[in-house]
C-alpha cells in the first residue's frame, strides 16, 4: 500500500476551487514582488 497522494491538502478545504484558479497568478506575483524588491536593493 501506497502513502502518497496525487492531491495537495489545502488549508482550507471549501477554498479549493479559489486556489485552483490563483495558483498561476499567484506564483507570477510572487515572482513580480520579489522580483521589486531586488531591483530596488540593487539600485542602492
Amino acid at each position: 500500500m501506497s502513502a502518497t497522494t496525487d492531491r495537495a491538502n489545502l488549508i482550507i478545504p471549501a477554498l479549493g476551487r479559489l486556489y485552483s484558479a490563483l495558483h498561476d497568478a499567484g506564483e507570477t506575483l510572487l515572482r513580480a514582488v520579489a522580483g521589486g524588491f531586488l531591483a530596488i536593493h540593487g539600485s542602492q
